[in-house]
């Protein structure tokens, strides 16, 4: 009796260990902090690497965006006339089950105009969702939408 129950509890603890070495391949936040990387480093080959061939993405103002060629082209629209300057996300909530992850919060990055001007800076909220695919997370669902304007006083 005594050894079986020395062995429930060390499959217990080996269970947890498998657990915790999952949570280091974090699924949409290791995504996040790619996409960061890659737009500071105004890399769209990056940004381009984390998304499934089949994704769809909804950005700000813009229409809905299917597969690589629709979401490359509205990474290009972006970033041919910007530089990208400090990206970052923050209130970042993730949730990763199996091959599934999703991770909602706020995002901002700064534009400076290549051609010059002065530099605007986008904040927002968002919602992707990740899947795991031949070993490796890719988003498969990016949605993000402007900030409001603030409430009228």
């Amino acid at each position: 009796m005594h050894r079986l129950s020395i062995r429930i509890a060390a499959a217990f603890l080996l269970s947890l260990v498998a657990c915790s070495a999952g949570a280091a391949d974090s699924g949409a936040k290791s995504l996040d902090a790619a996409w960061i990387k890659a737009m500071n480093g105004n890399d769209i080959e990056a940004v381009m690497k984390l998304y499934a061939a089949d994704a769809v993405t909804w950005f700000p103002g813009g229409p809905e965006s299917r597969g690589t060629q629709a979401i490359r082209a509205g990474y290009e629209g972006l970033m041919s006339g910007n530089t990208v300057k400090d990206a970052s996300i923050s209130n970042a909530v993730y949730r990763t089950v199996g091959k599934s992850s999703v991770a909602w919060g706020n995002f901002s990055f700064t534009l400076v105009p290549k051609a010059g001007g002065n530099p605007t800076t986008l904040k927002g909220r968002y919602t992707e969702v990740a899947e795991k695919r031949n070993g490796r997370w890719v988003l498969i669902v990016d949605h993000a939408s402007a900030d409001p304007p603030p409430a009228a006083k």
